[in-house]
């Protein structure tokens, strides 16, 4: 047998082990994470870049571009912390393990915190349009420079929701800081910024 061949067969052998230890085991399985995501983990040496309650680490968020995100990997905790002016603690994903479509909350689902939603499974533009249009003539303003296109509508006067799209992948950010103390416009549009840099 030549020597090609030979390799040829030991790699694919390899692979094939490699792929079924990882997928055999105890009864649970593991999420699946965006390579980056994985990466930083494997850097920082740590079990599992998510947690068993559906925490992201910011490390992970910071890990940069990724084909399928996770929600939490979008935006890092200090991002949220800063925009809030609180610390509200890890996101907590309402879809773990499904990389690409879930949503993530810093905070509470009402009242002061920040609530991402992600689709990357390639119709990004066309929920970015048919959110835009059902929105009344007026009521939403652009905001250049985030992802493709975004655009942002205020609520209330502590509460912004940021809709943009990048390629395939839509992405929402709504920020409510919980105080009537002016438009969190501003740190709606740091936190999409920073989301459409890791799309």
């Amino acid at each position: 047998m030549n020597a090609p061949l030979a390799l040829a067969r030991v790699c694919v052998a390899s692979v094939a082990l490699l792929t079924v230890a990882g997928c055999g085991g105890g009864g649970t399985k593991a999420p699946r994470l965006s390579a980056a995501a994985g990466n930083t983990a494997a850097a920082n040496g740590s079990q599992s870049a998510q947690g068993s309650s559906g925490s992201v680490p910011s490390s992970a968020a910071a890990a940069g571009p990724a084909a399928a995100p996770h929600a939490c990997t979008l935006v890092t905790q200090q991002e949220a912390t800063a925009a809030l002016g609180a610390d509200k603690g890890a996101g907590q994903e309402s879809a773990p393990g499904v990389p690409g479509v879930g949503d993530c909350v810093y905070g509470t689902t009402t009242g002061a915190g920040v609530r991402l939603t992600v689709d990357a499974s390639g119709v990004g533009k066309a929920i970015y349009d048919g959110d835009r249009s059902s929105y009344p003539t007026g009521s939403t303003a652009d905001i250049p420079g985030v992802g493709d296109a975004a655009f942002e509508i205020t609520t209330s006067t502590s509460q912004v929701t940021l809709y943009f799209y990048k390629g395939g992948t839509f992405v929402s950010i709504t920020l409510d800081t919980g105080a009537a103390t002016g438009s969190p416009k501003d740190k709606v549009v740091a936190l999409a910024t920073a989301a459409a840099g890791r799309v």
